[in-house]
């Protein structure tokens, strides 16, 4: 759950920075930067995914 937490505010802090600042980075820094927000986003889906399986495991028990 804590992985979730800080996945969660890495990607409302790239999300910001994308916002504020994408059209002043270069090319190759907002590739950089959506490349960790795409990754942290995948990342917090696949824990997610997690939890509910292990909810669903423990519903069952």
């Amino acid at each position: 759950m804590e992985r979730m937490k800080d996945t969660k505010q890495m990607i409302d802090q790239l999300s910001a920075r994308l916002n504020a600042d994408a059209g002043d980075m270069s090319p190759a820094r907002l590739e950089e930067l959506l490349a960790k927000y795409h990754s942290a986003l995948h990342r917090y889906n696949i824990d997610e995914e997690y939890v509910k399986q292990l909810n669903s495991k423990v519903s069952f028990s």
